[in-house]
């Protein structure tokens, strides 16, 4: 699935959907001795790209992000799908990377060392980052620790804040896509602007919560969203799994 060429250490050839199609990423160099190994991130790239269970994930990315320039990747974490990103459209991409920052997920070092080593490689139009945690309109605060410079915010307040409308949004928020996707002025966006949705849904932890995705699927669907691919068909009911949604009422480019 992936390829290692060249002299850099870090970079990293993921293979596209189509014949003879590669798009490299770079992962963090060990320039900080503070910021833990790269290593790690290094592997985990490694991983995203090359894991089979993964490849269903990767390639749906692929065939609809192709089609785009503007992305939000809510739940960026270390930045794996936001370079994969910049590396598709060099010098085009318009990039909004958020994630909480919370070293139980990811090493924030290593996210800002993704940005700048993609960024000087790849030329992204824009590209920002910005630390947050994804929520609802109730701002309710997760188990875990947040860092102090995180904000708790709603989707559509991020979007807002940043004045970045994009033509695709991918979540992996950990359940927090129930509170996202279900908040009333986050519909109205979504109504409005009609994004490419990816969704890796967590039924685990949503059953947990005592929630149900189905619930965010109706109220999408309501708004003129339909499935159009995933990476399981069982996605209701998968612990774990991701579903790609256009609006149909949408002049948006559909991949058949």
């Amino acid at each position: 699935m992936a390829q290692h060429q060249g002299s850099h250490s870090n970079r990293i050839f993921i293979k596209g959907t189509l014949k003879g199609e590669y798009y490299p990423i770079f992962s963090p160099e060990d320039r900080n001795p503070k910021s833990g190994s790269f290593i790690r991130t290094y592997s985990l790239f490694c991983h995203q790209a090359n894991a089979w269970y993964m490849r269903k994930e990767l390639t749906n990315f692929i065939k609809y992000a192709r089609q785009f320039t503007r992305f939000a990747d809510i739940g960026s974490a270390e930045g794996f799908y936001s370079a994969l990103f910049a590396s598709m459209h060099p010098k085009r991409a318009e990039i909004l990377s958020v994630d909480c920052g919370s070293e139980t997920g990811c090493i924030p070092l290593h996210s800002q060392s993704v940005i700048q080593q993609n960024s000087e490689a790849f030329k992204p139009k824009n590209w920002k980052y910005t630390k947050a945690y994804i929520t609802g309109p109730e701002k309710k605060t997760p188990e875990f620790s947040l860092p102090l410079d995180c904000q708790i915010a709603t989707l559509a307040e991020i979007l807002e804040q940043e004045k970045f409308d994009p033509e695709i949004i991918k979540l992996d928020i950990e359940s927090s896509e129930f509170d996202a996707l279900g908040d009333s002025a986050m519909l109205r966006y979504l109504s409005t602007h009609r994004p490419i949705l990816i969704i890796e849904v967590h039924n685990l932890e949503l059953r947990q919560r005592g929630l149900r995705f189905a619930e965010t699927l109706d109220k999408l669907k309501h708004i003129g969203y339909k499935v159009e691919d995933y990476d399981t068909p069982d996605y209701l009911k998968s612990d774990n799994c991701h579903v790609v949604l256009s609006c149909t009422n949408s002049e948006v480019l559909k991949c058949r």
